[in-house]
C-alpha cells in the first residue's frame, strides 16, 4: 500500500476513535456545562441552553431551548428565545483556531424589543459597558429618535477604532526586531467567530414602550436571513446583510438591507415596503417626530432607496401612499415644507377626501442624519400651489388622455380598428378627451395616481324615465 494512503487511513481511524469517545463518554454534557458557564460569565451577553448535541465528524451542533439576554437585564427578561437551533460548523476553519458557522437555523425564535423610559432600546445593552460613561444625551422622543441616536453612537465608536486594513510601511534594509515593543498578533485582521448564514422561519418580534406603557403590534409569520456576521465587522471580507419579511398589523412587510462597518465608517443601505399601516401604529412609533398629527387613514412607505453613509451623508427616495389620511398641524402658526401649516393641512385633507389614495413619488431626503433636507418634487408643489381641487382635475385629465391612448393601442393591436368602416375608425380616433370622461370616470387615476372617488350615487332603475317625464 502506498505510504501516503496508509497515513490518510490512520488519520481517519484516529478521528473515528475520537468521535466514539466523545459519544460514549458523554462529552456533550461537558460542552453543555461549559456553554452555560460562559453564558453566565460573559460581560457582553448572557445565554443558556437546556440541551446540546455535537457531531465532531459531521461538523454539526444542535441546541435546545436557547435563551439570550443582555448582560445587565433581569434573569427572566430575555431578548431572544428559540425552541431549537441547528448549526453546521466548518471543521477545517476550526483546525485554524477560527470558529465559523457555515449555516445556522433557528426554530420559531421570538425577539422582544423594548424602548425603556430613558428612550434607549434594550438591544443597545449588548456588549461590554464602556469604561468612561457618556454624558447624558437628550432623551429621544420616539422610536425614530432612539434609532437615530443608536446609529450615531455606532458611527462615533467606529471612528475611534484603528483601521487594521491600512498597509504597514515597508521594512527598511537591515531591519531588526525590537523586543522592547509589542508584537503584532498574526491573525488580528481575521475575525475569530463568524456566521456565514443565519435563517429562521416563524419569527415573532414584539415591541413595547415602557415609557408610555404601550404594547404595540409586532411582526408575525416572519422569515429572516442574516449573512456575514462576524466578531470583527470592521475587517470582514463582505458587509453584513439582512432579508426580513412578515405581517405587521395585518399588512405585509418586506425589508432588505446591508450594514458595512469596514474602512473606518458606517454605511447602511436599505429598501423595502411597509404595506398599508394604520396611522395609530405610525403615530406610536414616530408621531412625536412628525410636524402633524395623523388622525385617520393608512400610510404606506415603499423605500426605493435609503442610504446612510456615516453621520454626514443621507440619501432617501421613498414612495409615499396615503389612503383616507386626515392630518392636523401641531403648530397652526408654524410652517410645513415652507408653507403655512394650517393651509398645508387644509389642502392636504381636501385632496385626501376627494381621492382614494395620494401618491408622492418624487420626494427626496438628503443632507445628513442630524439635519435632513426635504426636497419636494413637482407633484407635491403643484398640489399645494394650485389647490387640491384644481390639481385633482388636472391629474384626472392626464389620466383620461392616457386611458384614451391605451384604448387606441389595444384596439389597433387586436385588429378591431382594421375591421371597422373607415368613417367609424376615424371618428373613434378623433374622440375628444371630454367625451371619454363619463365612460372612464370610474377608473380614473387622480391625484398622485389615485383613483377619483364617486361623488354622486348611481341612478336607480326607472329614474331616467321619471326625469324625462
Amino acid at each position: 500500500m502506498n505510504p501516503i494512503h496508509w497515513v490518510r487511513w490512520k488519520v481517519v481511524a484516529v478521528l473515528a476513535v475520537l468521535g466514539g469517545l466523545v459519544y460514549f463518554l458523554g462529552l456533550d454534557k461537558v460542552a453543555l456545562s461549559r456553554i452555560n458557564a460562559e453564558g453566565r460569565e460573559n460581560r457582553a451577553a448572557r445565554w443558556s441552553i437546556t440541551d446540546f448535541a455535537l457531531g465532531i465528524l459531521a461538523g454539526d451542533a444542535r441546541l435546545a431551548d436557547l435563551n439570550v439576554a443582555t448582560p445587565r437585564a433581569k434573569a427572566e427578561d430575555r431578548v431572544l428565545g428559540a425552541s431549537a437551533a441547528q448549526m453546521d460548523v466548518s471543521m477545517l476553519d476550526l483546525l485554524r483556531r477560527q470558529y465559523v458557522v457555515e449555516k445556522a437555523e433557528l426554530d420559531g425564535p421570538k425577539l422582544a424589543v423594548k424602548r425603556k423610559e430613558d428612550g434607549s432600546i434594550n438591544i443597545e445593552d449588548f456588549g461590554e459597558k464602556p469604561e468612561t460613561p457618556e454624558s447624558a444625551p437628550k432623551k429621544p422622543e420616539d422610536w425614530y429618535e432612539t434609532v437615530k441616536r443608536w446609529y450615531e453612537r455606532i458611527d462615533k465608536w467606529q471612528k475611534r477604532l484603528p483601521d487594521r486594513r491600512k498597509p504597514k510601511p515597508p521594512r527598511e534594509p537591515g531591519f531588526q526586531v525590537d523586543t522592547t515593543r509589542g508584537v503584532d498578533y498574526p491573525f488580528e485582521s481575521r475575525p475569530s467567530y463568524a456566521v456565514e448564514e443565519l435563517t429562521s422561519k416563524n419569527l415573532e418580534i414584539s415591541f413595547e414602550d415602557e415609557g408610555s406603557g404601550q404594547k404595540l403590534p409586532g411582526l408575525e409569520q416572519g422569515t429572516i436571513t442574516l449573512r456575514n456576521l462576524t466578531s470583527s465587522p470592521t475587517v470582514q471580507s463582505e458587509p453584513s446583510t439582512i432579508e426580513l419579511s412578515g405581517v405587521v398589523a395585518g399588512s405585509k412587510l418586506s425589508v432588505k438591507g446591508s450594514l458595512d462597518l469596514r474602512g473606518g465608517g458606517v454605511r447602511f443601505d436599505l429598501n423595502g415596503d411597509t404595506g398599508d399601516l394604520p396611522v395609530s401604529l405610525v403615530e406610536a412609533f414616530v408621531g412625536p417626530s412628525l410636524p402633524v398629527k395623523l388622525k385617520s387613514g393608512t400610510v404606506r412607505v415603499a423605500l426605493q432607496k435609503l442610504l446612510v453613509n456615516g453621520n454626514d451623508s443621507l440619501d432617501v427616495a421613498p414612495l409615499l401612499i396615503f389612503r383616507g389620511l386626515q392630518i392636523e398641524p401641531k403648530d397652526s402658526s408654524g410652517k410645513i415644507a415652507k408653507i403655512d401649516a394650517a393651509a398645508f393641512a387644509r389642502t392636504f385633507n381636501e385632496a385626501s377626501s376627494q381621492l382614494e389614495e395620494l401618491r408622492i413619488e418624487d420626494l427626496r431626503i438628503t443632507g445628513s442624519l442630524p439635519s435632513p433636507k426635504f426636497e419636494w418634487g413637482d407633484t407635491f408643489k403643484r398640489m399645494m400651489t394650485s389647490g387640491a381641487s384644481a390639481f385633482a382635475a388636472k391629474q384626472a385629465d392626464k389620466a383620461i388622455e392616457k386611458g384614451k391612448e391605451a384604448l387606441e393601442k389595444r384596439l389597433e393591436k387586436s385588429g378591431v380598428l382594421e375591421k371597422l368602416p373607415s368613417g367609424t375608425k376615424d371618428a373613434l380616433k378623433g374622440v375628444k378627451t371630454d367625451d371619454l370622461q363619463k365612460g372612464l370616470e370610474g377608473g380614473l387615476k387622480g391625484i398622485f395616481g389615485g383613483s377619483k372617488k364617486e361623488t354622486e350615487p348611481a341612478p336607480t332603475p326607472g329614474s331616467e324615465a321619471k326625469e324625462k317625464k
